[in-house]
């Protein structure tokens, strides 16, 4: 389990600096989480909206969105045409209703 963390400055009557460490694999698991029940409660979406909504790197929602198509979990469908730049893709829930697991 990874983790990362900082150390800061005490506050004004504080004993000591304060240390937060935060578990990256459980925030990954949560960012999944957070897309897939987007994608399902939507019916459908776009990586950009995703990336928006839930303020979250495009790097980070192509990451998460390819391990859902591999899972099988979502599906990649073709957009209507983008005025410029790459034509978006639509992203729809296609796992079994009700309780999903993901394994790493």
């Amino acid at each position: 389990m990874e983790k990362r963390g900082y150390t800061d400055a005490p506050s004004p009557g504080a004993a000591g600096p304060r240390e937060l460490l935060v578990d990256i694999g459980n925030i990954a698991e949560l960012n999944t989480f957070l897309v897939l029940d987007a994608i399902r409660s939507r019916g459908q979406a776009m990586r950009r909206e995703l990336g928006a909504d839930l303020r979250l790197s495009p790097a980070s929602v192509s990451r998460i969105v390819k391990r859902l198509l591999m899972a099988g979990l979502i599906a990649e469908e073709p957009g209507t045409g983008a005025l410029r730049g790459r034509t978006p893709t639509i992203l729809r829930f296609v796992g079994p209703p009700g309780g999903v697991r993901l394994d790493e």
